[in-house]
């Protein structure tokens, strides 16, 4: 009889497997299965941001070295006249926003989503300011938009978006670049990348 009950009592009992040197029963390892699929879409959304983030952190960081590249470029290349609205005598314009977009490693193509280039000319105070602007595609025979005139000496003017102060004895050069980017992690965001570079050269180089 008792071996009866030892019998019955014993096959009651869920089967128990070692893991470890540890005994297991099939509840536990239910449980484990639960935790993990609950873990699981909280880890995989962890690493989605991390990578989406790191993706966006590296365009960001072309498209300020674009922009300084750019701004470089304006400040040793002035051009030898000054920028009158023609595409001839505003052609170191077109040249700077072509450098900028080369240096941005495709970050700044004509597909980029978002993309804008946008190279502003602020000279000495009278003078004509223009920009250029390119976004989805290169409009090299475009003229370049005109800013009106220069401001005094000192007065605050919008170029490319950006404040510049006009300067007696320097023509001054702002690049901006930009463009889009999304950041996946327990939800979606969208960004726009930016940066802006400044150059400028004596006004009678």
């Amino acid at each position: 009889m008792a071996s009866m009950e030892r019998a019955f009592f014993s096959s009651e009992r869920a089967p128990r497997r070692t893991r470890g040197g540890v005994l297991v029963n099939a509840r536990e390892r239910g449980a484990v299965l639960v935790e993990f699929a609950l873990i699981l879409p909280v880890f995989m959304m962890l690493v989605l941001g991390t990578f989406t983030g790191g993706t966006a952190y590296y365009r960001r960081s072309s498209i300020a070295s674009a922009s300084r590249e750019g701004a470089r470029y304006a400040t040793l290349h002035p051009g030898s006249t000054l920028c009158d609205g023609t595409v001839p005598n505003c052609s170191w314009l077109y040249d700077v926003a072509t450098v900028t977009e080369a240096s941005a490693q495709g970050e700044l193509g004509p597909s980029s989503t978002g993309r804008v280039i946008c190279v502003g000319y602020l000279p000495t105070p009278g003078s004509a300011a223009y920009s250029l602007t390119w976004t989805t595609s290169d409009d090299v025979a475009d003229a370049p938009t005109s800013l009106g005139a220069a401001p005094s000496s000192g007065t605050t003017m919008s170029v490319c978006g950006t404040t510049m102060t006009t300067s007696a004895t320097d023509r001054q050069v702002v690049v901006v670049a930009q463009r889009s980017a999304t950041l996946d992690a327990l939800w979606t965001m969208n960004l726009t990348l930016k940066s802006a570079s400044f150059g400028r050269a004596e006004a009678n180089t």
